[in-house]
Order: structure tokens, then C-alpha cells, then sequence
């Protein structure tokens, strides 16, 4: 298998490097004492509570927006944080982030490929399409393709190998812009170890899917060093009517290396360099399904999609300085570059046709929908579009913090700056094809660059201060964030791919903000408190040729408790988001022409609660088993408040639904667990079925997705020495059929019952 094949040669390649690896950096210094760290002694990536000294706790916060869990009760507003076992917990089966964050309140997710490739993240009811609504970070670093120019992540890192995940919503979340509207994910990746450690997890399982994460690091006096990799073949549970691969292989690459000074040096200092790779061929499509056949065989690809294909390569490089410049006082600065190329070809029309148009009405549109399931057509009768996009994005951004303390109350001050640009570069070309036989058939060739040829621009400019003050048993943190972004498109026609000018189209656009918030905790006693927070949601506009295009914004409102008593962990929180002006695009992932552009929705509002659960019921029983359970539920209503006509939506009445919002989610899970015995987990979530076009009861104008209640289930053993564990991870247990979307095209399924068994070790 490629997977057991690369992690053999790996191994093979890392012998030599880690045995000369002590040897080289002793000669700089004796290494540092082993700690009971779990492996995450370098401060700088490490989500764990177990941080050595009050040096790696402070250099945690630089990059993380909660910091540990501990730091959960303590923030007034809303957060999770997950790591350790819980982490593992929620990377069951195939590491899908969207599977992951079902046990995080106020969060609307829709599914698209089954595998979280590509997710669709909103939060307390911002639209999720490709999570172009929330601020995506990795290690405190901005990770969409362009986060200005082009939100959408048609990439997103892999979960798998990451060591923590963490979110934040409400009014703390301002000095994470751009977008403050919803909330922010970051995510944390594997920490460079405290010792020499050397991890894998390999599993394989339905559908040949074969999995491994490997990592090997160590530390020393004078630095330390990471090298990993994350390995994901399947070959797809969709049955393309051809027989082939619907699935993908996936392909992940991170070195770390880290110089530091001598941890008792009286100004310490520490750099470290990030590198990382990753590249994804998937043989993914748009195309979906009528009602019909979803009902008949619901993990069916048409023929039609046989030549659909996205390929990705991603680079990112950083490189973090950290300098204590007091006992209260410390600076961190990163520089970052990322680049991105994803070109996916796939089927855009046939005869003419949008897909969308013909899945919803197949018998008007009889013979292309037979074309679309195999029959002969014509030449030409099938439309495939290349569309190739290129991104980059980088910037420096550095925090400054320290503390002041005075009789009457403690300061925590910040202050934040970052310069960034990014842009995206879009290369489309229509290609004619030919069914015949059940094959499609090249029958044209289209001019390079012919349907889409344009440059999206974004740089900014932005600035943060927040003071966290502490005054008995209350806490207040305002703060506040400046923006200055310009935002240029250019665009060169669909006749000049030399792009030469000659029918150059520029448009710039020009946006500051002032974006204020504020949260407040008071606590009545010792894990029991309540806050409280206001701040002004803001999520820039893209690159546009519609002239004063308006950012979007709206005023975020939030009000809750945190309880922390032993094992029991919960949260409570009621949330109101009113819109002054919404964004939209139109995207074909969206269902829409594929222009891109972004256009004014004008006012809605949303408004829920959002609550959840931990406890471990050994706190009743006193055994040596532990039970952990866990409970999660989240309620939206989210409603446009004006009357407008819009090209995707047609016309739109106030008081219609936002698409893909589900109105009612909640998750619960349970396990038993023992030293000497292993555990089993049993994980479950349930979705409403959402409106997938504005409407309201009475009128319902389009499909709603299904409602669905899905289970999973974690089997692992004990420690059988060395670290050595064995698992089987099974998900969607029952085997439940149900419809996610009808976009971009289509009815798609969910994923099916798909199991898999592996190893881990760590030494």
C-alpha cells in the first residue's frame, strides 16, 4: 500500500538524520531536561495546560485565541479549545473537521465531498459557503488561499495532524479580523517535542482508504527540530457509472526548526522557522443528483463526471520571533508567506444548460440530462471548465504585551499590527466534449483564458489594542481594531490572454473601519460566572467591478454563563447579530454562475442560544472506569430584513430564511474508559434540515436538505507496551442515507458506514 511504502522510505530517510541529530546540537549544549509535557515543550505551537514554565504559557497565548482550556472559564464570552484525548476523540475515522466541530455550539455546518476537504464552516448564522465568513487561521497565522482578495477555502489545512483546534466567537474576537462578524478558528499544529519522540498512527479500512501520521522531533538546549508528515489515499464511496475512482490522495509535508538562547538568559529570545507542503489530486465534482435517483442509489456519480478533477499544491513558510523583554512585557513577531495553486477541472454545462437547471427539471430537459447519465450526444454537447487559480499571501504582523498592575485593578494590555496583501489570479477556459459509448471525448479545444482572465488585489493594513481588566470579581476587556484595506480587480477580458491591456477593466476599491467591542465577567464564585459582550461585526468585500460595493456590517450582541466545577465543564449563551448591510457571491460551489462576485444582501438579523456539556459520571459512581459524556445544542434563526432582488436569489421578501442554516443542532457523545481495559466512544450529532434558497414557510421556493442524525463509534485498546495501542474507528454506524445539499448542483449524500482499523505508537 502507498501509505506503509512512504512511511518505510521515511523511516529509512530519517535513521541517519536523527542519529547525528543529538550529536550535532550538543555540541552547542547539553540537551534540556526531559518534562512531563506530553512532548509539547516548545511554547510556541504547544495547546497544552501542562506548560512547563509561565514563559511557555505566555508564548501559547501569542498565537492561540483562547490559550489552554483552563483559560475557558476565564474568557468573558464564548470559546472551546480541543487537544489532547479530546482531539484524538474527535478525529474519529478520517480526521474531517466538519465531524470534529459538531461538538462545538454555534457553528452552522454543511457537508459538500463526505470527507471535510473542503468545508463549509459559518458561525451564530453567517453563511458557511467555503467558510468565506469566519477568520481561518494556523498557528496564529491567516491560512485561507487570499483572506482579503478571496476567502473561500477551496483549501484547508489537514486536521489530522493538527495538535489543537480552538474557537472563539463574541466580542474578544476583534483582534483576529478581518472578519469579526461570526467568530474565528485557529488551528494549532504539532509542536516541535521536548525530547526525542517519534509518533505514528497508521490505519486503513473501506473504500482501500489507507491513513498514516508521522512525526519525529526533539529539543536541546539551543533549539529543537520537527519533521512530519500526514498520508491519505481512498478511493471514494461514490459509484461513478464507469466503474472508476471517486476518491483522492492527499499529502502533507511540516519541518519546524527552532534557535533559542539559554532558557535563563536575562532577555530571552527564540526563532523559529516553519516550512510546509501539501498537495491534493482529487477526482471531486459539482455534479449532483435528481431527487430521483438520490432515492434509488444516493451514492451514484453520472457519467458525465468521469473527467472531474481538482489538483492542489500549497506552500506556507514562517518565521516567528519571540523576545521577553521584561518579566511583564514581551514582543512576538511573525513574517509569512503562503502560496497557492488549485486547478479544477470540471463539468460546467450540458447542451447549453446549467447543471442546476437540468437536475431540477430532467424530463424539460430530456436529452441533456441523458447526455449527463451516459447516452451519445453531439460534439460539444458537453461543456468541462478548467479553472485555474492562483493565490498568494504574506505579511509580518507582530503583538507586543505586558502587564501593569495597580492597587485597585490588574491590566493586561495588548497591541497588534500586521501589513498584508494577498491576491488571486483566475484563468478559466470552456473545453467542448462528447459522450459516446459511455466516454467523454475531447471535441474542443478553447482559448486559453476565454471565459475568465482577471487579478484580484487585496493589501491592508491593520491595528488591535485590548486591555483585559481585572478589578475583583469582575473582568472587562475592550478593545479595539483599525482596518485600512484597498482592493484592486483587474480585469483583461475574455480576448486577450496575452493580457496585454488592450481591454484592460480596473476597479479599486478603498475601505477603512473602526471596529470597536467590549465583554464583561463577573463571577459569583469560584467556577460559576456570567458575561457579557457588544462589538461590531465587519467582513470586508472582495475585489469587485461594482463600483462603492459596501463592506459588510452589523452589531453582535452575546450574553451567557460559564460553569466549571471538577469534571463538569458548561457553557450557556444567547446570541443576536444584526445586520446593517449582508454580503453574498456568487459562486458555482454556491450555486451560482461561478462570477465570483460579491454583491449587497442588505439587512438581516440572526439570533440562538448556544449551549454545552462535559462531565465524567465517575464523579458519581468512584470506580476505576471513567464515563465521559458530553452534550451540545445550538438554535438559529436567521432571516433577511428587507425586500431586494438579488441575480442568484431572484426576489427576496423580508422575513425569508437565509439558506443552509440549520434552525436546530445538537451533538452527544458517551464513553467508557479504563487503564488496563481501553475505551469505547460513541459520538453522535443531529442537523435540521435547512432551506437551501431564502424562503419562509408558507412559500417554500427550493429543496431542503434532509434532516439526520448520524452515529459514530471509537473502539481502542489499552497501552500493550511501548506505547503501543490498536483502534477501529466506525462512522455513520447505522448506515444512514440522507441528502447534505443541493449545491453546487444537485442532491449530494452524506457518507456512508465506513470503517477502519489502525496502530499508533510513541516513544
Amino acid at each position: 500500500m502507498k501509505f506503509l511504502r512512504f512511511v518505510l522510505s521515511l523511516a529509512a530517510f530519517l535513521q541517519p538524520l536523527i542519529t547525528a541529530m543529538p550529536t550535532a546540537f550538543a555540541q552547542s549544549g547539553e540537551p534540556l531536561t526531559d518534562s512531563d509535557d506530553g512532548g509539547y515543550s516548545n511554547p510556541t505551537d504547544a495547546p497544552r495546560e501542562e506548560a512547563a514554565t509561565d514563559r511557555d504559557e505566555k508564548i501559547l497565548e501569542r498565537i492561540t485565541v483562547v490559550g489552554s482550556p483552563d483559560r475557558l472559564s476565564e474568557i468573558p464570552g464564548s470559546a472551546a479549545f480541543l487537544d489532547g484525548e479530546q482531539l484524538d476523540e474527535a478525529k474519529t475515522g478520517l480526521g474531517d473537521i466538519t465531524r470534529a466541530l459538531r461538538t462545538v455550539p454555534g457553528l452552522n455546518i454543511v457537508e459538500e465531498d463526505g470527507y471535510g476537504l473542503r468545508p463549509n464552516i459559518g458561525m451564530r448564522g453567517t453563511p458557511s459557503e467555503r467558510s468565506n465568513s469566519i477568520t481561518l487561521m494556523e498557528d496564529g497565522v491567516l491560512i485561507a488561499p487570499a483572506p482579503y482578495a478571496a476567502p473561500a477555502a477551496y483549501f484547508f489545512p489537514s486536521f489530522a495532524r493538527m495538535a489543537g483546534v480552538e474557537v472563539l466567537k463574541g466580542a474578544g474576537q476583534i483582534k483576529y479580523g478581518p472578519r469579526t462578524t461570526g467568530g474565528s478558528l485557529n488551528m494549532l499544529s504539532t509542536a516541535i517535542p521536548s525530547s526525542m519522540k517519534v509518533s505514528l498512527d497508521a490505519a486503513a479500512g473501506s473504500y482501500d482508504t489507507q491513513r498514516a501520521h508521522l512525526y519525529v522531533g526533539d529539543s536541546f538546549r539551543y533549539g529543537g527540530y520537527l519533521l512530519e508528515t500526514f498520508q491519505l489515499h481512498t478511493d471514494g464511496f461514490k459509484e461513478l457509472d464507469n466503474g472508476e475512482d471517486t476518491g483522492f490522495d492527499l499529502g502533507d509535508y511540516v519541518a519546524k526548526f527552532r534557535i533559542n538562547t539559554d532558557k535563563d538568559a536575562e532577555m530571552y529570545q527564540q526563532l523559529q522557522f516553519k516550512f510546509g507542503y501539501y498537495e491534493q489530486d482529487a477526482d471531486e465534482t459539482y455534479l449532483g443528483l435528481t431527487s430521483g435517483d438520490f432515492a434509488k442509489t444516493p451514492l451514484r456519480r453520472y457519467a458525465a463526471s468521469q473527467n472531474d478533477k481538482v489538483e492542489i499544491n500549497q506552500y506556507q513558510y514562517s518565521l516567528q520571533h519571540y523576545i521577553e523583554l521584561s518579566d511583564k512585557w514581551d514582543v512576538t513577531t511573525t513574517g509569512y508567506y503562503n502560496t497557492l495553486d488549485r486547478r479544477w477541472n470540471k463539468l460546467d454545462s450540458v447542451g447549453g444548460q446549467s447543471l442546476s437547471t437540468v437536475l431540477e427539471k430532467p424530463a424539460d430537459y430530456a436529452d441533456a440530462f441523458s447526455w449527463l447519465t451516459g447516452e451519445d450526444s453531439p460534439e460539444n454537447a458537453l461543456t468541462m471548465r478548467d479553472a485555474d487559480r492562483n493565490y498568494f499571501a504574506r505579511g509580518v504582523q507582530t503583538v507586543m504585551v505586558g502587564k501593569v498592575d495597580t492597587d485597585l485593578m490588574d491590566h493586561r494590555i495588548e497591541f497588534g499590527a500586521r501589513y498584508h496583501q494577498d491576491q488571486e489570479d483566475r484563468q478559466q477556459v470552456d473545453n467542448g466534449y462528447q459522450m459516446l459509448d459511455g466516454d467523454m471525448v475531447q471535441t474542443l479545444t478553447g482559448v486559453p483564458l476565454s471565459q475568465t482572465n482577471r487579478i484580484g488585489y487585496a493589501a491592508a493594513t491593520a491595528l488591535y489594542l485590548q486591555d483585559t481588566v481585572t478589578a475583583g470579581k469582575w473582568r472587562f476587556i475592550p478593545g479595539l481594531r483599525f482596518e485600512d484595506i484597498k482592493l484592486v480587480r483587474k480585469d483583461y477580458g475574455k480576448v486577450d490572454p496575452d493580457r496585454s491591456g488592450e481591454s484592460l477593466k480596473e476597479n479599486t476599491n478603498h475601505i477603512d473601519v473602526v471596529i470597536p467591542g467590549i465583554g464583561a465577567e463577573y463571577s459569583f464564585s469560584p467556577g460559576l460566572a456570567a458575561f457579557a459582550g457588544v462589538h461590531k461585526g465587519f467582513s470586508p468585500p472582495g475585489p469587485s467591478d461594482v463600483q462603492g460595493l459596501k463592506p459588510e456590517e452589523s452589531i453582535a450582541y452575546e450574553l451567557g454563563t460559564n460553569i466549571k466545577r471538577n469534571s463538569l465543564v458548561s457553557q450557556v449563551t444567547f446570541f443576536y447579530n444584526d445586520y446593517d448591510n449582508l454580503l453574498g457571491q456568487d459562486s458555482l460551489s454556491s450555486g451560482g454562475t461561478g462570477s465570483g462576485d460579491q454583491f449587497n444582501l442588505g439587512k438581516a438579523f440572526t439570533y440562538g442560544v448556544e449551549s454545552s456539556l462535559r462531565y465524567d459520571l465517575n464523579e458519581w459512581f468512584g470506580s476505576t472506569f471513567n464515563y465521559p459524556v458530553y452534550a451540545t445544542y445550538t438554535y438559529t434563526d436567521a432571516e433577511f430584513d428587507s425586500t431586494f432582488f438579488s441575480d442568484q436569489y431572484g426576489q427576496v421578501n423580508d422575513g425569508d430564511k437565509i439558506p443552509y442554516i440549520s434552525p436546530n443542532q445538537f451533538a452527544l457523545g458517551a464513553g467508557v474508559e479504563h487503564q488496563d481495559y481501553g475505551k469505547l466512544l460513541l459520538r453522535s450529532y443531529f442537523v435540521e434540515a435547512m432551506y437551501t434558497e431564502p424562503s419562509i414557510s408558507s412559500d417554500v421556493r427550493g429543496p431542503k436538505t434532509d434532516s439526520y442524525y448520524v452515529v459514530d463509534a471509537h473502539v481502542e485498546s489499552p497501552d500493550l507496551g511501548k506505547g503501543v495501542r490498536i483502534y477501529a474507528d466506525f462512522t455513520n454506524l447505522f448506515d444512514n442515507q440522507y441528502i447534505v445539499a443541493w449545491r453546487p448542483a444537485g442532491a449530494r449524500p452524506g457518507a456512508p458506514f465506513t470503517a477502519l482499523g489502525g496502530i499508533k505508537f510513541a516513544f
